[in-house]
């Protein structure tokens, strides 16, 4: 049995995001917490914090339509020029994600929906840009693992 969907869909997502000029190879499938050495800086984590779910057919199985927000955080260090790394690391998961993700063979597209930047105080300081995106994704009731 194949991963869920949405584990399915936020692995796309990383494989798409890997590999771009600012954050390189630095992208975790999960949320920062403790992102703040400066080796690992900058660096995205790429994570989904809900979902809407319906039914959209009347016979059985039931196909399910998921509304999932997907999260890409970029993580930079703080320093005076830190809102200009956040709005390139931005640009280049903007643009990364422009034509959608392919999970198996099918393309999911993604709406960018927003974002939040935020710079945090302390020790290690560092800035984060919160980008989100809404992917609309399909499957039969039966199976949760399988886009359809």
């Amino acid at each position: 049995m194949a991963n869920h969907v949405r584990k399915q869909l936020r692995d796309a997502v990383v494989t798409a995001v890997t590999g771009l000029a600012t954050t390189g190879t630095h992208v975790h499938g999960w949320r920062v917490y403790a992102l703040q050495e400066a080796d690992e800086l900058p660096a995205l984590s790429v994570y989904v914090t809900d979902e809407e779910a319906s039914r959209i057919t009347i016979h059985a199985p039931a196909v399910v339509e998921r509304r999932v927000t997907v999260h890409v955080q970029g993580v930079a260090k703080a320093s005076s020029s830190v809102e200009d790394t956040l709005d390139t690391i931005a640009k280049e998961v903007e643009v990364a994600l422009a034509s959608g993700v392919v999970i198996g063979s099918t393309t999911v597209p993604l709406e960018y929906t927003g974002c939040e930047v935020d710079i945090a105080r302390g020790d290690k300081p560092i800035g984060m840009v919160d980008l989100r995106f809404s992917a609309v994704i399909h499957n039969t009731a039966t199976a949760p693992d399988v886009l359809t």
